[in-house]
């Protein structure tokens, strides 16, 4: 759900924190699908986290700057940083030189962050681009999770596991389209199709936490439809942040993940 624009209130010259928490709320994201920070400068209003991959090593390793790193086959995440990729990129190659059908690649935060609850309205975002090595055979997941394991993505097209606490975004072998799901252990909502997916383009993929009552799935800063089913909403779960990808053939996939960003209200 996106709600209006509403300025930020003072009494007196003072900022009313219960009003100017409800603005924040008010103004989650402006016509370009951004999120809003009526509360930026006030952390005791909303916490926010940012990682562009400014400070990543040649070599990202298991642990830098907090992040999970988790790879098979002798898979890699480095920093793309050049002329082509300038800004902070990194990039999760699933495999070696010896590429073999479900290789895979994860990077997400090592510390869970997040939790949501009543009134912790939260937003999420994260910029990536994946060009297919074999034609619509990638698998990509993009979004919060409880664990960050190898198999969040299941072989063989399988997707998310049947049992996990998370929300995201991800793509399957032989698939074109992005799916968005939000899981509460084995109760899963589902959107089978939450927009296209071609090959080789930069996608933002973010959604809108309303409470614990509703998540809204938006793609380059156009909302989706809702998830209401409140029983597949993971509340009171503490999760992560994730990107991965794995190969759906013998062919090595490389994810593009330029940035990542979460705000919650406190």
């Amino acid at each position: 759900m996106s709600w209006s624009f509403t300025s930020p209130t003072t009494v007196d010259g003072t900022r009313n924190d219960d009003l100017g928490k409800q603005n924040y709320r008010n103004a989650a994201f402006d016509k370009y699908g951004q999120p809003f920070y009526v509360a930026r400068n006030s952390p005791h209003l909303s916490h926010e986290y940012m990682e562009d991959f400014l400070g990543m090593k040649a070599t990202v390793a298991d642990g830098d700057k907090g992040i999970n790193v988790i790879v098979t086959d002798n898979g890699s995440v480095t920093s793309a940083n050049s002329a082509t990729y300038p800004g902070g990129v990194v990039v999760l190659a699933a495999s070696d030189t010896s590429a073999g059908d479900n290789d895979e690649c994860y990077i997400g935060s090592e510390a869970l962050n997040w939790t949501i609850n009543t009134g912790k309205d939260l937003y999420f975002e994260a910029r990536i681009k994946l060009t297919e090595a074999s034609t619509n055979a990638a698998n990509i997941v993009v979004g919060l999770i409880d664990e960050n394991n190898a198999n969040a993505l299941e072989d063989d097209a399988g997707g998310p596991d049947d049992d996990y606490n998370g929300v995201g975004f991800y793509k399957v072998d032989g698939g074109t389209v992005w799916q968005f799901e939000s899981a509460k252990s084995t109760s899963h909502a589902t959107t089978a199709s939450a927009g296209a997916f071609a090959s080789g383009t930069w996608y933002r993929l973010g959604f809108y936490v309303d409470s614990e009552a509703s998540i809204t799935p938006y793609i380059d800063g156009v909302a989706g439809t809702p998830i209401t089913t409140t029983a597949s909403i993971p509340n009171d779960v503490a999760l992560g942040w994730i990107c991965g990808v794995k190969n759906g053939t013998a062919a090595a996939e490389s994810l593009y993940v330029d940035y990542v960003r979460i705000v919650q209200l406190c």
